[in-house]
């Protein structure tokens, strides 16, 4: 069992609408919102961001399935992905194939 974290933050964003999905989906998670600050067009400006922790991953793809949902029903374009806190990074560089041979 994996414990995972993903971040996501966007203009105008809220959180009761992510848990919101995250329920229809069935995941147990802790959902916390934050504020971020974005480097938009050389400013800094700050946006509301989500903090998701799910202690019960059983596998990346089960995290990916979970992100991918979430991407489309929020727009995202990016996220902050953390497994376990061995690998974090870029969603798509956490999710991404692995390049490991064998």
């Amino acid at each position: 069992m994996l414990t995972a974290t993903l971040s996501v933050s966007k203009q105008h964003l809220h959180c009761n609408d992510v848990v919101e999905t995250l329920a229809r989906m069935g995941v147990a998670c802790s959902v916390t919102e934050n504020t971020s600050l974005v480097k938009c067009n050389g400013t800094v400006v700050p946006e509301t961001g989500c903090r998701i922790v799910v202690g019960d991953i059983q596998s990346k793809d089960e995290l990916k399935d979970m992100w991918v949902v979430l991407q489309r029903a929020h727009q995202f374009t990016c996220a902050h992905a953390s497994l376990s806190g061995d690998v974090s990074g870029c969603v798509f560089d956490v999710l991404g194939s692995s390049r490991c041979p064998g």
